[in-house]
């Protein structure tokens, strides 16, 4: 396994990573809350949310994005913010 640094190139895959990633955790919310108040949180679904917050981060200058390689696949993202 190889850890990289992040590229354009690999933004789609990130995004399908997080899609599954998080699936799971916003099922169990959705569960958990009201319907209503989920669907306030989330009026166009999760998943739309969600994308958009990948792809903020991976393009936010403030941010440092690894993604980690295995048999030439990303398989896993670490973020952080660049210190100052």
């Amino acid at each position: 396994m190889r850890i990289e640094p992040y590229e354009d190139s690999q933004l789609y895959t990130i995004k399908s990573l997080s899609l599954r990633a998080w699936s799971p955790v916003f099922d169990s919310i959705q569960k958990a809350m009201d319907i209503e108040v989920y669907h306030s949180f989330y009026p166009d679904g999760w998943r739309v949310s969600q994308l958009n917050a990948v792809e903020s981060v991976c393009t936010t200058a403030d941010m440092k994005v690894w993604v980690a390689i295995d048999s030439n696949s990303t398989v896993g993202l670490v973020i952080h913010e660049n210190q100052r």
